[in-house]
């Protein structure tokens, strides 16, 4: 189960307080790693939302029945964001680089007028570098 790590392991999922991503290499494993989960769950009184839970397949075909959790089928999308990356079906980087570049953009403009103003410290008058 899981996605080839290294010779001899796989890495099954990631993990962040209460986000889950699991990873398969086709959708009979991952739906049977999702009916784990569940059931698993179950036991200490958790549910997984189906309503919550997309799947994103990353450089294949569609899958020919839909993952589900529960008797609910789960959202197969094109992208999704992961501990603030953003994850495409083509597996590429682009999505997640310009997101990252427009949210950097978007401090630096909140920024500007911190670094463009004059600070007045007794009689001298110091004027921070402004970003052009």
């Amino acid at each position: 189960m899981g996605i080839k790590w290294t010779d001899s392991s796989h890495l099954t999922d990631l993990d962040f307080a209460d986000d889950l991503s699991l990873l398969a290499e086709t959708s009979d494993i991952l739906q049977e790693m999702t009916t784990n989960l569940e059931t698993e769950a179950e036991k200490v009184g958790l549910k997984i939302s189906a309503e919550k839970t997309k799947v994103v397949q990353i450089s294949g075909g569609r899958a020919l029945y839909p993952i589900t959790v529960g008797k609910q089928n789960v959202d197969d999308v094109k992208r999704f964001t992961c501990l603030g990356s953003v994850m495409t079906e083509d597996g590429g980087v682009e999505a997640d680089v310009n997101c990252r570049v427009g949210k950097a953009a978007l401090v630096f403009q909140r920024l500007r007028p911190m670094w463009t103003s004059c600070v007045e410290c007794g009689q001298h008058c110091y004027r921070d570098m402004a970003v052009q």
